[in-house]
């Protein structure tokens, strides 16, 4: 396959995608994404906002993250003019994942949810 040939199918994939996305949106009554700001989220987060600019982008205040990803997240969030909704722990426990990760989870990302 050439390089051209690739960026064909890679094109393609993402109509498809894009076709996906807006077909899965029409139909929602309040749609939002979750996002932590990796990689893969952001080219996630980049497809749903050219289809919905308005949508929620919820993100879960862990206070585990690095300095890097919350600039990050910040810089992507103003410059695609996202909708970014933080939520947080009413009463984090930073480093409770140290003696359960179940009850860590479940206090920083399934509760503020």
């Amino acid at each position: 396959m050439t390089n051209v040939e690739a960026l064909e199918a890679v094109a393609g994939k993402a109509g498809d995608a894009a076709a996906l996305i807006g077909d899965t949106l029409s139909g929602a009554t309040s749609p939002c994404i979750t996002s932590s700001f990796q990689s893969e989220d952001v080219v996630l987060v980049d497809l749903i906002r050219r289809i919905r600019p308005d949508i929620p982008v919820l993100f879960l205040e862990t206070f585990h993250h690095f300095a890097q990803t919350l600039t990050y997240r910040d810089d992507i969030a103003e410059r695609w003019k996202l909708n970014l909704v933080v939520l947080r722990a009413p009463e984090p426990s930073v480093g409770l994942w140290r003696t359960s990760t179940d009850d860590c989870c479940a206090r920083h990302k399934v509760r503020p949810l």
